[in-house]
C-alpha cells in the first residue's frame, strides 16, 4: 500500500491491520515534483485553501543542512542548537545500524529491529514510550568535539531525510523525553552555532509506490527474464489483459500468479522462457488522468487526442469529496505536470477550479452506517415525495461543502415549497383560460406589480450568480422568498415573467417545471433547452416616499424602496436617522404608530 492508502494504521479499503515488510515494488518517483506540487500563496486556479494547505503540509517542504558526524550524515533544520546534540539517533532501517552496533550490543539492537517492524508508521510517529537501543557507538560532534552516543530508535524514519537525526534534548520535546527516560544528557544550547554542511531541502513526501498485489487493476507491463533481467512489454502487445482463470484464495502471491498459462510467456528480447509481472497498478495510476481521455475514448496513437484535449481543457470546475485531497487530486496534478514536461499538455494544473462536496450524514448526526441503522434510502425517499423534492431538498439543506443530518420535516418543506408552486401555476392557467387568446389581457391588467417584476429581475440575477459560485442551497431560498411575494399577487406577473421563474427552478425541479411549461404554456419544446433568462443592465426600483410625524405634526420624510416600505424596523431606522425627527424624540420616551407605505407617528408619552 501506498503511504496515504494507510489510515490509523489500517488499509483504507478492508481496515486490515497494515504489517510493514520489505518487498520489492514498482515506484513513480513523484518526489522529482514535489517541489512543482507545493501550492503558491497565490495559485492561478481557484482551489480551496483547505485543499492547498492540506497538499503542502503532505509534502513536508523543509529547508536545512546536511551535517556530519564521523561518516553519518544528518539533516537538521535547526543547525544553530548542534552545540546542544548529546546523542545521535537511527532509525532501524538505517544502513549503518549494524556497521555501528558493538558485539556486546548486537543481540539487543536485531532484537528491537525485528520488534520495530511490527509497529506501523503511525505508531512509530506516536511512540509514546520512547523506545530506543544503544548501539554501543560514538560519533564526535562537529561543533563541541565531543563524542556523543549513536542510539537506534523508531520514532525516527528512515524515509525523512537522512534517516538519522542528531537529538537535541534542550530544544525538542520528543529528544527530551527519549533523553529523559534514558538518562542521557540534556546540554544547553547557545542557539548561535554556524556548523559546516550542504544546504538540502527535504520532503515528508516519499515516492508513489503503485504495486499492488491486486487481480482488479492494469498488470504491470514488465517481462520478468532470467537472462535478459527486467524487459518491457513490447507496444505492439499492449495492454496485458487481465485473465479469467485465477484464483482468489490467499496463497501468499498475487491472484494472477496462479494462472500459470497467462504467467508463462517467451522473453521478448531472447526467446526464452521468461514469467510476466503478477502484480496490477495502483487503480489511481489510471484515474489520475482519466479525463483526458474521456475527450476521445477511441484514440489508438497514444495515451489521449491531444488535439481534442487542448480544445477542451483543462476541466472547468472539478466536483469531489475531501477524501482525495492526499490522493487522487495530488496524483493528477503530478500526472499533470508530467504531460506537461512531456509536451503533451500546455498546462500545468488539470482544474481551473475544485469543490468539494459534504457529507449527508443520518438523522440522528452521525455518518450512515448499516449497522447503526441510520441509513436513508434515497429510494424510498423519491418513492414518498417524488425525485424532484429529493434533488431540491439535497440542494437546499445546507451548502454543498457542509456536513449535516438528513432531516425529515426539512424535506417535508420542500415538497410543500413545489406543492405552492404548481398551484400558483394552476391558477394562472385559470386566469389564461379566461383570457383566452387575448393574452395581452395580463400585460394591461391593473393587477399587474411593477415591483413584484423588479423582484423576479433580482431573483434571476441572484439564482444565476448563485449556481454559477455553487451556492445552490441560497438559490433556491431566493426563489422560496419570490414565491412568498407572489402568493401576495398571483396575477401580478406578465406571462413572459411567469415563464422566466419556471426557466430558473428548471435545474433543481426539472419533471415539475417541464409538466408546468408545455401543459399551462403550451410550449411544445423543452423548458431544458430553453435559454435562460437574462437580466441586462441595473435594476431600478420604485422608490416611495414615506411621511414621519412626531405627535401628528410632519417633521420628515423618508425615502426608499418598495421592497422595504413592509419592514417596520428598517423604517423606523431609517426615520431616526432623521435629524428633524431626533431632536424631538432624544431623551424621551416614546410608541410608534405606523401604517405600511402610508405614515410613520412618533407618539411621545
Amino acid at each position: 500500500l501506498a503511504n496515504e492508502n494507510v489510515v490509523d494504521g489500517k488499509c483504507w479499503r478492508c481496515d486490515s491491520q497494515v504489517i510493514q515488510k520489505e518487498v520489492d515494488q514498482w515506484f513513480i518517483k513523484i518526489t522529482d515534483y514535489a517541489n512543482r506540487l507545493i501550492w503558491p500563496e497565490k495559485p492561478t486556479v481557484d482551489w480551496p485553501i483547505q485543499v492547498r494547505v492540506g497538499q503542502n503540509n503532505w509534502i513536508g517542504k523543509s529547508e536545512g543542512l546536511i551535517i556530519n558526524f564521523s561518516g553519518i550524515e544528518v539533516f537538521t533544520t535547526r543547525s544553530e542548537t548542534i552545540d546542544g546534540a548529546s546523542f545521535l539517533v537511527l532509525s532501524p532501517e538505517h544502513p549503518f545500524v549494524i556497521k555501528m552496533t558493538t558485539n556486546d550490543n548486537l543481540n539487543k539492537v536485531k532484537k528491537y529491529l525485528n520488534q520495530s517492524t511490527q509497529k506501523t508508521e503511525m505508531e512509530r510517529k506516536e511512540n509514546k514510550e520512547k523506545t530506543g537501543v544503544f548501539t554501543g557507538s560514538y560519533v564526535k560532534n562537529p561543533v563541541t568535539g565531543k563524542k556523543i552516543p549513536v542510539w537506534v530508535a523508531d520514532y525516527v524514519l528512515f524515509g525523512y531525510g537522512t534517516g538519522a537525526i542528531m537529538a537535541v534534548p534542550a530544544e525538542d520535546e520528543r529528544d527530551r523525553k527519549f533523553a529523559t527516560k534514558h538518562n542521557l544528557p540534556i546540554i544547553k544550547t547557545s542557539l548561535k552555532a554556524k556548523p559546516n554542511g550542504k544546504k538540502r531541502s527535504i520532503y515528508h513526501l516519499r515516492d508513489w509506490s503503485i504495486s499492488r498485489q491486486r487481480y482488479w487493476g492494469t498488470p504491470v507491463p514488465v517481462i520478468h527474464c532470467p537472462s535478459c533481467g527486467i524487459i518491457p512489454v513490447p507496444e505492439k502487445d499492449l495492454p496485458v489483459k487481465l485473465p479469467y482463470e485465477v484464483d482468489f484464495t490467499p496463497h501468499g502471491k498475487p491472484p494472477l500468479a496462479t494462472n500459470e498459462k497467462w504467467l508463462n510467456v517467451n522473453c521478448p528480447k531472447c526467446g526464452k522462457p521468461a514469467k510476466r509481472d503478477a502484480e496490477t497498478l495502483d487503480t489511481f495510476f489510471d484515474s489520475s488522468w482519466y479525463f483526458l481521455r474521456y475527450v476521445n475514448p477511441k484514440y489508438n496513437n497514444g495515451p489521449f487526442d491531444t488535439r481534442r484535449v487542448a480544445k477542451l481543457t483543462p476541466v472547468d470546475v472539478y466536483f469531489g469529496g475531501a477524501e482525495h485531497t492526499l490522493g487522487h487530486t495530488l496524483y493528477a496534478r503530478f500526472f499533470t505536470k508530467f504531460f506537461n514536461d512531456q509536451k503533451m499538455l500546455d498546462y500545468d494544473e488539470f482544474a481551473l477550479k475544485r469543490v468539494q462536496h459534504g457529507v449527508v450524514l443520518g438523522p440522528d448526526g452521525n455518518k450512515m452506517s448499516k449497522s447503526k441503522g441510520n441509513v436513508v434510502n434515497p429510494d424510498i425517499q423519491v418513492k414518498e415525495y417524488g425525485s424532484d423534492t429529493v434533488r431540491l431538498y439535497l440542494c437546499f439543506m445546507m451548502p454543498y461543502e457542509g456536513t449535516g443530518p438528513w432531516s425529515d420535516q426539512t424535506i417535508a418543506g420542500v415538497n410543500r415549497f413545489l406543492t405552492r408552486i404548481w398551484e400558483i401555476y394552476q391558477n394562472y392557467f385559470v386566469i389564461l383560460r379566461q383570457a383566452q387568446d387575448d393574452k395581452s389581457v395580463m400585460v394591461s391588467s391593473t393587477n399587474h406589480d411593477k415591483n413584484l417584476e423588479t423582484k423576479l429581475k433580482k431573483t434571476i440575477k441572484k439564482v444565476t450568480e448563485d449556481i454559477s459560485n455553487i451556492k445552490m442551497n441560497t438559490a433556491i431560498a431566493a426563489m422560496m422568498e419570490f414565491l412568498n411575494d407572489w402568493e401576495r399577487n398571483p396575477q401580478g406577473l406578465l406571462i413572459e415573467s411567469a415563464k422566466n421563474f419556471l426557466q430558473i427552478l428548471a435545474p433543481f425541479a426539472p419533471f415539475l417545471t417541464e409538466e408546468i411549461w408545455r401543459s399551462i404554456f403550451g410550449e411544445k419544446t423543452s423548458i431544458h433547452l430553453s435559454s435562460w433568462p437574462k437580466v441586462e443592465g441595473e435594476i431600478f426600483e420604485e422608490k416611495m416616499t414615506i411621511p414621519v410625524q412626531v405627535n401628528g405634526r410632519l417633521r420628515s420624510t423618508i425615502w426608499m424602496s418598495s421592497e422595504k416600505i413592509t419592514n417596520k424596523k428598517y423604517v423606523e431606522e431609517m426615520a431616526l436617522k432623521e435629524e428633524k425627527v431626533k431632536k424631538y424624540l432624544t431623551g424621551k420616551d416614546y410608541k410608534i404608530v405606523y401604517v405600511p407605505g402610508k405614515i410613520l407617528n412618533f407618539v411621545i408619552n
